[in-house]
């Protein structure tokens, strides 16, 4: 009931409670759930194992792992189906199974990248409900969040976006 209509859920581990109530509910449902792991808190060991794509900042570490790649490993391990890891104006950094692979973001003039990380993860969110695949939905966060740098201003960019093609993912 909680998500009737729901098409993915898009959760972080600020408010844990919250969180597992989503999560629980997402289970019944089998919704697609993109987990924003921007830092390791007690409740992700919960959280990672239960969405099917977690999506980090090149920074965020599982405890023990030593890089980004070995966050992904671990991260796969637990059943995400894709681990992705952001890095700026960087290729963004994919994982999935056995397979792995990079996407080339868009440079852009930054002139304002507050919120840019959560613009990403929504879509993310969003493009996963479109069909997508993996490289296709990295794309097109990409761009959308590229966008909202290129931009100052919180709402400046939301016109702009409209433009964004879903990108070049099969669907």
């Amino acid at each position: 009931e909680m998500l009737t209509g729901a098409e993915v859920v898009l959760l972080d581990g600020h408010h844990p409670e919250l969180a597992r109530a989503v999560l629980s509910a997402t289970q019944e449902d089998r919704l697609p759930t993109v987990l924003d792991a921007g830092r390791w808190k007690p409740v992700m060991e919960e959280l990672v194992g239960a969405a099917t794509d977690v999506v980090a900042s090149a920074d965020f570490r599982t405890p023990g792992a030593a890089t980004s790649r070995a966050t992904a490993a671990e991260l796969v391990a637990r059943g995400a189906r894709a681990a992705v890891t952001t890095a700026g104006p960087d290729p963004v950094c994919w994982w999935s199974g056995e397979a792995q692979g990079a996407v080339e973001v868009p440079q852009v003039r930054a002139v304002d990248t507050l919120g840019a990380g959560d613009v990403f993860h929504g879509a993310y969110a969003y493009a996963l409900t479109t069909g997508l695949d993996l490289d296709g939905r990295i794309a097109f966060a990409a761009e959308v969040a590229a966008t909202r740098c290129a931009m100052v201003g919180p709402r400046s960019w939301l016109s702009a976006i409209a433009e964004v093609p879903l990108g070049r993912g099969q669907r």
